[in-house]
């Protein structure tokens, strides 16, 4: 059987045209396989699985079927492996469907396989909105195993991203019971006490043979015997044909092609999967016409009206997109003007603000300016040379000619020249420029009531 594995590959790479005549001949193979081999955890044996665990395998099939077979090498020295063969129903009505049987690797180095499963795997999709979806379901229904078991239960968030025209990403958290919490290459061992657990995978779709759907990387990351590693690729040989290669349990690779001690199989063996599977092409309807109508119409006729409706279909279409584009036209034009309407806007807020911020510089330095005479001309006024005071209170008026203190001054200088008048007036002019200036108002008062003792605004 191994042989017969072997010689399906040859087989595949001959071409599309060879393969549409030997596809009886191939689905008869996978039949015949699924009568002699099997195991209940080989690698894309599920529905919607990333390697082993449940994901978001596919984001745009509709009632599409899947058949294939493979399986995961445990050793060559004996040689040691669990094949399977399976039936994949995706995004059918909302459902994922599959039918797998499996055949267990041998559990001794001197034993035979002796167990086999039949499993069923029913998966629903119970939310999908913009690029978020939410999968629950069952795997491992209707199965004979010698140990105890649970049914694996599971529920899976995913994401999809378009990360550019090239690649695509798609991710998956999610958790399960029973083969997706505790799963052993040992068939006898039970599973029943091992709680849920959580698993993490991921796939991405790269630009490589993008002509026929482009390669995909994956990798996923739960319980299986202890917390592991299992990645692989999907290779695409054709439009229907995709070859899948990986390995489980990548963190024990060292013990790949080994025994346990007592000459038993390592629970958490790694394991090589290599497989293949065919996308059964969906039928077209359309196509296919009623013998007994085509009995009293000539061939020729029949395909002169089915190519006058063509194009007639094809007219109305063209005429809707031309109508489409012509609105799409019209929408750029408008938000283009708007765009250039609100880029003016834009610019003049921007004029305007840097003209106020210069005015508010060139304001600033002039108030600094004329703070440094008013300095000076109270060092004289103090010194009791009023004439040199004054002049430089002048100065300042000159540079900041509305600034209130100024004036103040000026009035207090007057008065110690006993120019009671001119003192007077600059007050007023200073009070009208600062109506909240309360020493200006104070001297005022006290010079209209005659109070003695009256304090100069300085």
């Amino acid at each position: 059987m191994i042989l017969a594995h072997l010689l399906v590959i040859p087989i595949i790479l001959i071409g599309n045209n060879m393969i549409k005549k030997i596809s009886q001949g191939l689905l008869f193979l996978l039949l015949f396989n699924a009568l002699a081999f099997s195991n209940t955890r080989v690698a894309f044996s599920r529905p919607s699985s990333i390697v082993r665990m449940p994901g978001l395998s596919h984001t745009d099939l509709t009632n599409q079927y899947i058949v294939g077979f493979g399986g995961e090498i445990l050793g060559f020295s004996s040689f040691n492996y669990c094949p399977a063969v399976y039936f994949h129903g995706l995004n059918v009505g909302g459902f994922d469907l599959g039918l797998s049987y499996n055949t267990h690797a041998a559990r001794a180095i001197d034993t035979s396989p002796v167990e086999s499963n039949f499993g069923i795997h029913v998966g629903k999709t119970v939310f999908n909105r913009d690029n978020m979806i939410v999968n629950v379901g069952v795997h491992d229904i209707v199965y004979q195993a010698n140990a105890t078991h649970r049914l694996s239960l599971f529920a899976t968030f995913s994401q999809f991203f378009n990360l550019n025209p090239q690649y695509n990403l798609s991710y998956n958290v999610g958790f399960g019971t029973g083969y997706l919490s505790y799963d052993s290459h040992d068939y006898e061992e039970s599973n029943t006490g091992s709680p849920a657990s959580f698993f993490v995978s991921t796939q991405v779709k790269v630009p490589v043979l993008e002509p026929l759907g482009g390669l995909k990387v994956l990798a996923e990351f739960g319980y299986m015997y202890g917390w592991g590693l299992n990645v692989a690729t999907q290779i695409p040989l054709n439009q229907f044909w995709t070859m899948n290669v990986g390995m489980t349990n990548f963190q024990n690779i060292h013990k790949l092609n080994d025994w346990d001690s007592d000459g038993t199989i390592f629970p958490g063996a790694p394991a090589i999967a290599l497989g293949f599977q065919m996308r059964i092409p969906s039928p077209d309807y359309n196509a296919i016409k009623d013998p007994v109508g085509q009995w009293g119409q000539s061939q020729y006729s029949n395909q002169q009206v089915h190519s006058d409706s063509l194009i007639n279909k094809a007219n109305m279409i063209i005429g809707a997109l031309e109508d489409s584009l012509r609105i799409k036209d019209v929408e750029y034009q408008t938000l283009n003007n708007l765009n250039q309407s609100l880029q003016y806007k834009v610019n003049v807020l921007a004029d305007s603000i840097n003209g106020m911020t210069l005015t508010n510089k060139i304001l600033q330095q002039k108030l600094n300016e004329a703070m440094k005479h008013l300095s000076q001309s109270l060092e004289f006024y103090y010194s009791g040379n009023y004439l040199e005071a004054l002049n430089q209170v002048d100065k300042a008026l000159e540079i900041y000619p509305d600034l209130a203190i100024s004036y103040a001054r000026k009035g207090s200088i007057y008065y110690k020249m006993e120019d009671i008048n001119k003192a007077t007036i600059n007050w007023n002019i200073a009070l009208q420029l600062d109506p909240e200036f309360g020493a200006v108002r104070d001297i005022l008062l006290s010079i209209k009531n005659n109070k003695e003792n009256k304090k100069l605004p300085e």
